[in-house]
């Protein structure tokens, strides 16, 4: 009978886990949360299958992100940049009040656990098929931005190289 509640539990748990996926992948907007670096220097962070490296500058608002695979060359790349007052700038970035906006979309916002949590290439390739950039529209949120007011979403395209 021990064995049988086992069973149950590990079916009930798969089930659940893949079940996240394929919400994730429903979504036509996804809300990655990362990391800010407002300094210029490059930051890496290592996970069990990818490595998160990115470098922020100052002088243009904007930060460099790269996922990269562990089991392979795979690449994907990712810029933010803040909106700027120059007219030659194309405004992106969207204002929204903190918290109605995370209870509203609390599914389809990913954060580095996650990622983790699924797999590099299962959440990217395979489940948001990253490489059709048609899709799904990716905006960026940092970290420090989710316990404010108001969330800057930052509207990105990221680039996959494999």
């Amino acid at each position: 009978m021990k064995y049988v509640s086992y069973l149950f539990f590990l079916l009930f748990a798969l089930n659940a886990f893949s079940q996240g996926l394929s919400n994730i992948a429903e979504y036509d907007t996804i809300f990655l949360v990362l990391p800010q670096n407002n300094e210029f220097k490059n930051i890496e962070l290592n996970f069990k299958d990818f490595k998160l490296s990115y470098m922020g500058t100052k002088t243009y608002g904007s930060i460099q992100y790269s996922f990269n695979d562990l089991a392979s060359n795979g690449k994907i790349s990712l810029n933010t940049q803040d909106d700027s007052s120059s007219p030659y700038m194309v405004k992106n970035n969207i204002t929204v009040k903190g918290s109605k906006f995370l209870k509203t979309h609390k599914n389809n916002i990913i954060t580095l656990k996650e990622i983790e949590k699924y797999g590099y290439r299962k959440l990217f390739y395979e489940t948001l098929k990253v490489q059709n950039r048609k899709l799904h529209k990716y905006y960026v949120i940092y970290e420090g931005d989710l316990k404010k007011k108001t969330i800057i979403l930052r509207q990105t395209h990221p680039y996959s190289f494999d």
